[in-house]
Order: C-alpha cells, then structure tokens, then sequence
C-alpha cells in the first residue's frame, strides 16, 4: 500500500494504473490519499500541557469555548514564534477544535458541570 500511494503521490502512477498494477481498488486509493492530506495537525509537544491548563480553568469555574481553546493556541503559537502552514494566520480551525477535544474527551468529561455544553458537545 504505501509503495502504491508513493507512486501515486510522486506522479510516477495514476490512480488507475496503480490500482491495476497492485491490485488494490480505486476507492482504497483515493480514500488513503485523502486521509493523508487532512491529517491532524499537532501542536508539537503541547496537547497535554492545553489539556491538564483547561481542565484547571474548569475546575476553577472559568468554562472554555471552542473559540477560547482557539485564541489560546494561536497566542501561544504567536508568543513562541512558531509557524504552523496548516493554520490560518496560526489561528487553528473549528475542525481541528473539535478534533483536538475528541482526541481528549475523556479529560474533558471528567467534571462536565464545569464546563460549557457548546465546549462539551460542539
């Protein structure tokens, strides 16, 4: 599969003659080459420092919404001087928002009272 998705990517193949030549079907192919482009996107290194500081926040009674989870990131992203492509003007998207509270669901569900429904269930 990823000698397939190389070929295709490096334009060496087409969709169709790698499906023919590996015996994989078109669909497969395009499915993995979407996944590739729309990958998460990470903030190296800091997803559970974000985590453990919001769950703190919460505790404390100051509730978060998707758009604060945002602004912080961005600021943080702008104070270290770090450039992420994927992000506009490092401003992360309501996507990676909600993907970033998925992948940390269970941190968040830990005490839901003191977190906002539109934070808990975007």
């Amino acid at each position: 599969m990823e000698r397939c998705l190389h070929d295709v990517t490096n334009h060496i193949l087409t969709q169709r003659e790698a499906s023919e030549k590996y015996k994989i079907p078109r669909s497969t192919i395009k499915l993995k080459l979407k996944a590739r482009r729309n990958s998460n996107v990470h903030v190296p290194g800091q997803e559970k420092s974000f985590v453990d500081n919001f769950v703190l926040l919460c505790d404390y009674g100051f509730p978060l919404t998707l758009f604060d989870l945002r602004c912080v990131v961005k600021m943080y992203l702008d104070s270290r001087g770090t450039t992420i492509n994927a992000f506009k003007n490092n401003f992360p998207g309501r996507c990676w928002a909600e993907g970033f509270l998925e992948r940390h669901k269970k941190n968040f569900l830990k005490d839901s009272a003191a977190i906002l429904k539109e934070f808990v269930q975007p």
